[in-house]
């Protein structure tokens, strides 16, 4: 694949690629090294071919999300990408919740108050729906 070849000659709109990880490997830290993001970034700038670096590995949690996400944004990479990050699959090695914040990751503002501010706690509020009317919507498995 020559995908330099590619992003030159404006055959694809964008690319997203899954890990800076020795062998692929996805449950390691990717982009942890300056110029593995900067390799991507080289050959995205001044193209129509838009850079979406994956955060990876699958398994963090909320805060981890937090700072790869501002890590990545703050090289200048446009977007983030999550790909296989569900938790359902991984709720023995890490809260199962994790997936949900990872709504939160797109405003490089927010992050960076967010770590100005001592990385706080990632609690958001929320109340359960229990009742919708008439109709019982909580389930009790025995």
């Amino acid at each position: 694949m020559d995908v330099p070849g590619w992003i030159r000659e404006g055959l694809i709109d964008g690319v997203v690629p899954y890990t800076s990880a020795e062998g692929l490997f996805s449950w390691e830290l990717a982009w942890e090294r300056a110029e593995d993001i900067e390799y991507w970034l080289s050959l995205t700038r001044g193209t129509e071919c838009e850079l979406a670096l994956n955060v990876m590995s699958r398994v963090l949690i909320p805060e981890q999300y937090r700072r790869k996400a501002h890590q990545i944004l703050k090289a200048g990479v446009p977007y983030l990408a999550f790909w296989d990050s569900s938790k359902t699959w991984a709720v023995d090695k890490i809260d199962a919740g994790s997936y949900q914040h990872l709504r939160w990751l797109g405003h490089l503002q927010e992050l960076d108050d967010w770590i100005q501010a001592g990385e706080p706690n990632l609690v958001h509020p929320s109340t359960p729906l229990t009742k919708v009317g008439e109709w019982e919507m909580t389930f009790i498995a025995e």
